[in-house]
């Protein structure tokens, strides 16, 4: 009877773990993909020489703030 618990108490730390490198790899992706698309938006806005340096700043703080 105790031999069924301890294995039942590994196979349960075992599936735990794995979900949570899983979820961990999960919020790594997301977090890349927002990130990616945040520096392409930048690099866009700060590229755009037809703004004035206060229509680009506040296309910055917009695009940081979808960012979050």
């Amino acid at each position: 009877m105790m031999k069924t618990a301890k294995l039942r108490l590994f196979v349960y730390r075992d599936v735990l773990r794995r979900e949570w490198s899983a979820q961990g790899l999960h919020e790594k992706e997301r977090r890349t993909a927002i990130k990616s698309a945040f520096y392409g938006k930048r690099s866009a806005i700060a590229d755009r020489t037809d703004l004035s340096p206060a229509q680009r700043k506040d296309a910055l703080s917009a695009a940081r703030v979808e960012r979050l």
